[in-house]
């Protein structure tokens, strides 16, 4: 056993614990002050194995007990992530940075450099390598759109350029092209004439 704290207010709980054995478990003011565990060598009956493996369903204690002010049950215990509230009547949620494990009274800061889940049960380290991935991530796709829309820029004005050029080449081909059919019509027509249709020949030329 080691001493009870020194505060003037003493809240004692006693429970019984199977989970290491059979032990009588006593807390004062939420600080396990014994442990005690149940065997032979600890009881001079040698059926407390009988006694003690029993559902415990009530506690008594001595008439000529002076020191207690009053008992109360202990409520069930609270769970990974709550504590339990001041007045004993309530498991409150842990809150910020902090966690807390089943049957605690508060919750525990996760410290610096770590940070609670939000079951507020576990501290993690914070992964600040993750973030920068994910931040370069971010940046190589502003930087892929930013050259798919000057591609794409360079693209339409490449092609509204050729279009450009290849229409006026085009008038200028079909007007060519037009200018020889005057020029072959003209020529057939001269050539269709026969002297007789003219005063002389030199008038053909």
């Amino acid at each position: 056993p080691i001493n009870p704290p020194s505060d003037t207010d003493k809240v004692w709980r006693i429970a019984l614990s199977r989970t290491s054995g059979i032990r009588l478990v006593i807390h004062c003011n939420e600080v396990e002050v014994l442990a005690l565990l149940i065997a032979n060598l600890t009881c001079e009956d040698m059926t407390w194995s009988t006694d003690w493996n029993r559902e415990v369903k009530e506690i008594e204690f001595e008439v000529y007990d002076t020191a207690s002010d009053y008992f109360r049950p202990q409520p069930e215990p609270c769970t990974e992530g709550t504590y339990r509230s001041a007045d004993n009547t309530r498991c409150d949620q842990c809150e910020g940075n902090t966690i807390s494990y089943e049957g605690a009274s508060f919750c525990t800061s996760c410290g610096t450099g770590k940070v609670a889940n939000s079951a507020k049960t576990e501290c993690g380290t914070y992964n600040s390598t993750s973030s920068s991935i994910t931040g370069n991530k971010a940046a190589l796709l502003v930087a892929w759109s930013l050259a798919g829309f000057f591609l794409l820029t360079t693209v339409l004005i490449t092609i509204f350029a050729a279009r450009k050029f290849l229409g006026r080449n085009f008038r200028k081909t079909a007007h060519s092209e037009n200018a020889d059919k005057q020029i072959t019509l003209i020529s057939a027509k001269s050539s269709a004439t026969t002297p007789d249709d003219c005063y002389n020949d030199d008038q053909l030329y």
